[in-house]
């Protein structure tokens, strides 16, 4: 099989082996997106930014549409069905190919519409001593149209959906500046991540996971998920500024958290609010002016995320588990960036030596799929490995222009991340990995 994509329309060719009677075996899958978007801010603010009070206030306006199209044209889907399973389109798939030859067609159009106000203030006590605020108030709205047809969608289906919601979100801040060289600060904050609706998809295809959830139908909506977040941290200099530190621990709560839930039988997934989840950790960060030349970079980070209860998929007493307390949220607990960079002259030019490498640690805990407490879980998943990435960069200036080489992934790393599995029946596994090592040179022109 090849990949080709022409504008927003991606193709895919999927071939098989020459099967008896009708030769080699193909199939087309078109995928289309596209999308609309007005944005709009008007703000007021106060004139004198020496004043002990500073405010701004505004409103904001987006307006978003967009519509997926996705088809698959499979022709000799017949002539298969029948080779593999003896039988016709319409007794085992309860519908015959559409008129164009297509077995499998979605076409979603939706709208997400908001409207917020906001206003933030800083009040400074003393030239050291300051303290922010800030709300935000926003009405919310998104709706969809969906259609699907096909014998991959077992028949015509299709419907809408909308959500509305009226979020709000406070921050407060304190700033303390303690010399030229070091602030200190804390944080508090809410966001929030907009709701919407689940398309509808063929109930009696996937009856067996809805019985075996305890539910009766799929959520036609889900809510916003909401965070609150605590942060302490502090900015410094030190050796007359040729080192520069930046340190932070956070803490976090994350509650009605949107997930995809998965439903093996059939292949399709709906999002749902999924219990919470908290999340602890670190971060640090340093720039180090070794000599005129010689510069270092290094960045540590830790967070230990994982959820906080049980998520029923019901609830009736004893429904199935779909997220067990402790799993945790995809992503590396620890990361680490550590670069260099030499700064010389080569035949009367400024010219550069880079070298950089970031390694992200494996997760030791289950997620949900990985977790056999769970409905979503998949013998076959495996955790993401450790990840080392190097990557090295040379250049030189030459009048207006700057001219560099460069060699990601320098030694080939090719872990395989993101393992997943399209359902329980199939034993094709998909995964991502690193780009390959990739050379070349990049130019910029300044004038």
């Amino acid at each position: 099989g090849g990949q080709c994509f022409a504008g927003l329309n991606p193709l895919l060719l999927a071939t098989g082996p020459n099967l008896p009677g009708f030769g080699p075996y193909s199939s087309t899958n078109n995928i289309a997106n596209t999308q609309a978007n007005f944005t709009q801010e008007i703000r007021l603010q106060s004139s004198d930014p020496d004043a002990r009070l500073t405010w701004i206030a505004g409103i904001f306006l987006s307006l978003d549409t967009q519509e997926s199209i996705e088809e698959i044209n499979d022709p000799q889907l017949p002539a298969l069905t029948q080779y593999l399973w003896g039988e016709d389109m319409l007794t085992a798939w309860g519908e015959d190919l559409l008129a164009n030859g297509d077995d499998y067609i979605n076409d979603t159009v939706g709208h997400d519409r908001q409207i917020a106000g906001f206003f933030n203030a800083t009040y400074a006590f003393t030239d050291q001593l300051k303290l922010q605020g800030g709300v935000r108030y926003a009405k919310t709205h998104f709706d969809f149209r969906n259609f699907s047809d096909g014998a991959q969608n077992f028949g015509p289906n299709g419907g809408t959906g909308k959500q509305d919601e009226t979020p709000f979100t406070p921050t407060v801040g304190v700033t303390y500046q303690a010399s030229d060289d070091d602030m200190f600060y804390a944080t508090f904050a809410k966001g929030y991540r907009i709701g919407g609706a689940n398309p509808p998809f063929p109930q009696a295809a996937c009856q067996a996971d809805l019985d075996a959830l305890g539910i009766t139908s799929v959520p036609s909506s889900f809510n916003s998920d909401r965070v609150t977040s605590y942060e302490l941290g502090s900015k410094d200099k030190m050796l007359d500024g040729r080192l520069q530190l930046a340190g932070s621990v956070f803490y976090l709560t994350w509650n009605n958290i949107q997930q995809a839930n998965y439903l093996s039988s059939c292949g399709f997934r709906y999002i749902t609010n999924l219990g919470s989840a908290t999340g602890r950790g670190f971060d640090f960060q340093a720039d180090w002016l070794a000599t005129d030349a010689l510069e270092f970079n290094v960045s540590l980070g830790y967070t230990d995320a994982h959820y906080a209860n049980d998520s029923l998929s019901g609830p009736a007493i004893g429904a199935p588990v779909i997220v067990h307390k402790g799993d945790t949220l995809p992503g590396s607990p620890w990361t680490l960036a550590i670069g260099g960079q030499y700064n010389l002259m080569v035949l009367a030019h400024d010219s550069f030596v880079r070298v950089d490498y970031e390694y992200a640690s494996r997760n030791p805990r289950m997620t949900p799929q990985t977790d056999p407490i769970t409905t979503q879980f998949d013998g076959g998943l495996v955790t993401d490995p450790a990840t080392n990435l190097f990557s090295v960069r040379a250049g030189t200036t030459l009048s207006n222009f700057n001219v560099a080489l460069f060699i990601d992934n320098l030694f080939d790393s090719h872990p395989r991340l993101d393992l997943n599995h399209q359902d329980e029946a199939t034993l094709l596994y998909e995964a991502t990995t690193l780009r390959p090592r990739t050379a070349g040179v990049t130019v910029t022109y300044r004038y």
